[in-house]
């Protein structure tokens, strides 16, 4: 199978921002005029975007079929964790629960010998349902390979957090090969 991969960083990604406050149905501007005439090139989108709520942002969750939210084992993300699914859980409302996605929690920069990284690990893996059942623990790999602008796997192949990043994409993907699909109307099969 081949990819194509649309760098997130363009200038013309403000613009269409900007632009889609000003469309009719802009929460569905994104699957219906990008993702449904290209569903025939392609099986699977990935779209990664920041934390920010915006019009784009809204437009993506639309388009999703799975979401997948890195959680750090932080303080302070573990509080935002609770704004964060009101937000989503407002949005839902909003729009008359016409947002619908599988959501998928991968706890990342953990740490077993820190007791409040631990536990919060812990509380993720326990009380949210769709969580991971590995994390991604916190390692100088991880940050060598994105300076490097690599994945883990490809600069430290062997290394127990290349391990842990093979086990979520595994887990990861499971859910996205059984999650129905907007753009076909069912299940999704891929292999």
């Amino acid at each position: 199978w081949s990819s194509d991969v649309c760098s997130s960083d363009l200038p013309e990604l403000d613009y269409l921002e900007q632009k889609l406050n000003t469309k009719p149905m802009r929460e569905q501007w994104l699957l219906s005029n990008v993702l449904k005439p290209l569903s025939s090139k392609y099986q699977l989108f990935v779209i990664d975007l920041g934390p920010t709520w915006n019009q784009l942002a809204i437009n993506a969750l639309f388009s999703a079929d799975v979401l997948i939210s890195p959680l750090e084992c932080a303080i302070n993300h573990f509080r935002n964790l609770k704004i964060f699914r009101m937000k989503l859980e407002q949005l839902q409302r909003d729009c008359k629960n016409e947002i619908t996605y599988k959501h998928i929690y991968v706890p990342v920069k953990t740490n077993d010998s820190k007791k409040l990284k631990k536990d919060i690990k812990k509380y993720y893996m326990t009380k949210l349902p769709d969580c991971t059942t590995a994390g991604l623990r916190f390692h100088s790999h991880g940050e060598d390979a994105n300076v490097m602008c690599k994945s883990v796997i490809e600069h430290s192949p062997s290394s127990p957090l290349a391990q842990e990043m093979r086990q979520v994409i595994q887990e990861v993907w499971s859910e996205i090969c059984t999650a129905p699909s907007k753009l076909k109307g069912k299940k999704k099969k891929r292999k």
